[in-house]
């Protein structure tokens, strides 16, 4: 069975992210703004109640910050107005393995499954200084696709509305 999910994201941004910029490049808060995570796969039925799963998602986070740094040096004082940007792009691919104790229209599953996180990152920014040396300059500072594994387990309801009752689904190689 073919399907296609459309979700929020949760937990997309991190709280110690948050404190290490502030911290560590001077910014204000970063407010991402995260897109719905449009997703899909296929399922094959194992064995009664079992299923193997094969998904995977894609969603963006995005946010940018605006603020301004003074240094003073013996020279004088250095006025930095910056400009940050960040883009993320999230894929998760998975490969699960589904247990449905109860085989009825609405279906309550468990599932635990591995794969990848494909990520992309990329921070930018745009620095404008009254000294004409100064150190900070803007620009592309990371910019690259990662691969990280991944675990995901679930808890869940399918709501099969468009399928008769129980019982049409059982055995192997049937959708």
């Amino acid at each position: 069975m073919a399907y296609v999910t459309l979700g929020g994201v949760f937990g997309a941004s991190s709280a110690n992210f948050q404190e290490d910029y502030q911290a560590i490049i001077g910014g204000n808060s970063l407010d991402f703004r995260d897109s719905p995570s449009l997703g899909g796969g296929l399922k094959f039925w194992l064995e009664d109640h079992y299923r193997l799963s094969v998904a995977a998602d894609v969603f963006d986070s995005k946010s940018s910050d605006a603020y301004t740094e003074f240094d003073s040096l013996s020279i004088g004082t250095v006025t930095r107005a910056i400009y940050s940007e960040f883009n993320i792009s999230s894929i998760p691919v998975v490969v699960s393995l589904d247990y449905i104790p109860v085989e009825q229209q609405f279906k309550t599953y468990a599932s635990i499954g591995a794969g990848v996180l494909v990520s992309r990152v990329n921070w930018t920014e745009k620095v404008n200084s009254n000294r004409a040396s100064d150190p900070r300059v803007g620009g592309v500072h990371y910019d690259a696709t990662d691969l990280f594994p991944l675990v995901r387990g679930a808890l869940g309801v399918e709501l099969d509305f468009d399928k008769s009752g129980a019982g049409k689904r059982r055995g192997k190689g049937k959708a």
